[in-house]
């Protein structure tokens, strides 16, 4: 009876060095700071460098050691296989070892820093962090990713110190792989589009336009299309680098997987063993990440393929009836696909959808405001317009601009009217 009780009171005292480590940290840091307190002269000004150096150092010493000590110095000395024959189930002692590590971590690199440098700024009015409401969340996400990986690298290594010195190059390889993905999902994506016409269907990328959260203009109207916002709502955080949870949730799933199933074989030494355990883990994240990556940056891609044709037709309507004059209000004017090129920027190319449409632009007076050309920044009147796009598959593209709310530039508005559709959809509204 009292197995569980047991193993936790067995890890207490293994982790006892973390514990008086931890004091000696905590006696060391507040002895720094407040020496920088009491001494204000010339010579100490390097103090608060030191004071966070010490402090940093602390923590991320704590939080390794918490991970990988009690399971590194028990196969170190071979206890571990022994451990294993006792009447526990091996997932009972894994996951009490696994939890009370978090629980080490937490204490000595994540509560008790953040204690002292309140305290520090409360009694003596000084702290070394900066004024961020969120730094304390983040730091204690910090403290928790060093302690897993420390514990990974303690289940896959022999010993104590290996694990340590496995713990950076582990996190560094797992942190590179979601931007690794990325970098190859974007050069696929670009690839694709060079090679082939993923983007010419507008139907297709006007959905993905709406599942875009950034462009949306309104809600869904569909099944499928509120199912694609929702996809790009989850994953659209990765279109501007950062990590999200679609990967890191199911690579965290598995890296414990792989630590329990570690924990269970007999320690071999040598880091050929690290790497042959890190590379399924790698690989996955980096599978991950580039699936995903690939979904959010084709929709990204394919709104662009929508906004950027509309704001370019819209500026070379602007600058056609500025050039011509102001037409007369009712007064019509054709154009082409090929009339946009006046206003292309370098890189940009008309998107196939665009090809062979048909413009009709009705003049609707002056608004008595002036238009600047961009990047020629030349200005010219700027003029209500009414203009139909006819597309070769029979879908209708409705633009209309009109006097502003707010600002000084023309209200944009834009429907689509699907070939066979009773009326048409907003697809997108803006005041320039």
């Amino acid at each position: 009876s009292g197995a569980v009780l047991n193993l936790v009171r067995k890890e207490f005292r293994l982790l006892r060095p973390v514990w008086l480590l931890t004091i000696l940290i905590a006696v060391g840091w507040s002895s720094v700071t407040v020496y920088q307190v009491l001494h204000q002269r010339e010579h100490v000004k390097f103090m608060p460098f030191t004071a966070g150096a010490v402090g940093l150092a602390g923590t991320i010493l704590l939080a390794v050691l918490a991970g990988c000590m009690s399971l590194g110095e028990e196969r170190a000395s071979g206890r571990h296989a022994w451990h294993l024959t006792l009447p526990v189930a091996a997932r009972t002692q894994w996951l009490v070892k696994f939890l009370m590590a978090l629980f080490a971590g937490t204490i000595c690199a994540g509560v008790l820093p953040l204690l002292l440098l309140a305290a520090g700024q409360s009694l003596l009015g000084m702290s070394i962090l900066p004024d961020h409401p969120h730094y304390p969340i983040e730091w204690f996400w910090g403290v928790l990713i060093l302690t897993a990986a420390a514990f990974w690298c303690a289940c896959a290594a022999n010993g104590t110190v290996t694990a340590v010195l496995w713990t950076l190059p582990v996190l560094v390889a797992i942190g590179s792989a979601p931007e690794l993905g990325y970098w190859l999902a974007g050069r696929g994506i670009h690839l694709l589009s060079s090679k082939t016409n993923v983007f010419g269907n507008f139907h297709l990328i006007v959905t993905m336009y709406h599942a875009v959260s950034f462009y949306r203009s309104g809600p869904a109207t569909s099944l499928p299309q509120a199912a694609l916002q929702a996809i790009a709502n989850l994953v659209g955080s990765i279109t501007f680098g950062e990590s999200f949870l679609v990967v890191w949730i199911p690579t965290a799933l598995l890296a414990a997987i792989q630590s329990y199933r570690m924990f269970k074989r007999h320690a071999v030494a040598g880091g050929r063993i690290v790497i042959r355990r890190l590379a399924p883990l790698f690989a996955f994240t980096l599978a991950c990440s580039f699936v995903v990556s690939a979904v959010a940056l084709y929709a990204w891609a394919a709104a662009m393929q929508v906004y950027q044709p509309i704001y370019n037709t819209n500026t070379a309507i602007e600058r056609l009836l500025g050039e011509r004059g102001s037409p007369n209000s009712g007064e019509a004017m054709q154009l082409a696909a090929s009339d946009l090129h006046i206003v292309r920027f370098p890189g940009e190319e008309t998107p196939r959808w665009l090809d062979h449409a048909r413009i009709t632009v009705i003049s609707q007076g002056p608004t008595g405001k002036n238009f600047v050309i961009w990047p020629e920044k030349k200005s010219v009147p700027a003029t209500y317009y009414h203009a139909t796009v006819r597309l070769d598959d029979g879908t209708e593209l409705s633009m209309a601009t009109s006097q502003p709310v707010h600002g000084d530039y023309p209200h944009l508005n834009v429907r689509v009217r699907w070939p066979g559709a009773a009326q048409d959809e907003p697809l997108w509204q803006s005041g320039w």
